[in-house]
């Protein structure tokens, strides 16, 4: 998010309205000042689930250059990050459709310093693949555009004879928690502390304490259908 999306008026008014005069002193010191939050990391055997259905029309694809035609309609705001992202040496995989990226997803096969969000540096070693990074448009996310490009890269890869894929998944971020448990991630015992003041942020990685490994088991535990005549818990 953008210095100028976080203090828009618009972005203000909205929040007015959802949190009330009681709550937005909260939510501004969280979003303006002075923020911390904990993400856990995620890991899971680099092996090739079986080819997904895709939808008619849609290929998979590595990306070698960024051709701002193809993505001004569903990400033009990330156009320039992700030239820079090739240029460091990431792998992308896109689904697209009628020459239009409709989904990306981002790699790292060496130590990756994350600019965007953590101001951090991710070691990988040799046997590993860091994913970290993807989004898929929002008339789209509920196809197989996003698995279909994990597994084309997991399988590159794997070629090339790396055995793990490890991700970071921020522990408030439920629907990323859900997605990553759907697609076989497991936490793998370590937590990433995000501190954010002002514009400044930086991260120090430490043990997975068990009340978040407790909260990963709570956002994506299966929920079991209840019997007919009865109300699932």
């Amino acid at each position: 998010m953008s210095i100028a999306d976080r203090f828009s008026l618009d972005r203000f008014v909205q929040k007015l309205r959802e949190k009330g005069l009681g709550g937005l002193p909260v939510w501004a010191f969280r979003t303006y000042i002075y923020r911390r939050s904990v993400a856990v990391f995620l890991e899971r055997e680099l092996d090739i689930p079986p080819p997904l259905k895709l939808r008619s029309g849609v290929e998979i694809e590595r990306l070698t250059e960024i051709d701002e035609r193809r993505f001004v309609e569903h990400f033009p705001r990330h156009i320039e990050v992700y030239r820079r992202l090739l240029d460091e040496g990431c792998v992308a995989y896109a689904a697209v459709l009628d020459d239009v990226v409709i989904g990306i997803g981002w790699w790292a096969d060496h130590d990756f310093f994350d600019a965007e969000v953590y101001r951090h540096t991710f070691a990988v070693q040799p046997h590993q693949i860091y994913q970290f990074a993807g989004e898929v448009a929002p008339k789209y996310r509920h196809t197989s555009a996003a698995l279909a490009a994990i597994r084309e890269s997991w399988r590159l890869f794997s070629d090339q004879g790396r055995s793990r894929v490890y991700a970071i998944s921020d522990l408030e971020n439920v629907t990323s928690l859900k997605f990553h448990r759907h697609v076989g991630f497991e936490p793998s015992g370590k937590a990433l502390v995000t501190y954010r003041l002002f514009t400044r942020a930086w991260s120090v990685e430490r043990p997975l304490r068990p009340s978040e490994l407790e909260v990963w088991h709570n956002s994506t535990a299966r929920r079991q259908r209840a019997p007919a005549g009865q109300v699932a818990q």
